[in-house]
C-alpha cells in the first residue's frame, strides 16, 4: 500500500511541479489545477447538500495541499482515490492537473 506521504513525495519531485511551487519561508505551497468532468458533475448534483458541500471541501484541499485520505489505484499509473465518508472522488494525475473523473458512493466506485 502506498502511504500519502510517498505519494506526495513522488508528486513533489516532478520538476514541472516544482517550477509552479510558491516558496515563503522553508514551506512551499503546491498548487494543482483542478478539472472536473461532466459525468462527474452530475453524480455531485445527485448527493445531498451537505454531503456534497463536505465533497467540495475535500476537493479544495486536494487541489491546494494535496491532502485527504489518497490511495493510488491498481492498474493505470497516474489513478487515484479520494475518500470522503461512503463516497470515493476518482481522479488522475498529470503533472500539476487533477482530473476528477467520478464521484460515486463505495459499492459503485470501481466497477
Amino acid at each position: 500500500m502506498v502511504s500519502e506521504s510517498s505519494i506526495r513525495d513522488l508528486v513533489v519531485s516532478r520538476s514541472r511541479l516544482l517550477d509552479r511551487a510558491t516558496s515563503f519561508g522553508t514551506l512551499t505551497v503546491m498548487v494543482y489545477q483542478m478539472f472536473i468532468s461532466e459525468e462527474a458533475r452530475e453524480q455531485l448534483r445527485a448527493i445531498p447538500d451537505e454531503l456534497r458541500k463536505n465533497i467540495g471541501y475535500r476537493l479544495h484541499l486536494l487541489q491546494q495541499e494535496f491532502s485527504g485520505d489518497i490511495k493510488k489505484l491498481e492498474g493505470p499509473r497516474s489513478h487515484y482515490r479520494l475518500r470522503v465518508g461512503g463516497h470515493r472522488i476518482l481522479f488522475r494525475m498529470d503533472a500539476s492537473l487533477i482530473e476528477v473523473y467520478a464521484v460515486k458512493q463505495r459499492k459503485d466506485a470501481y466497477d
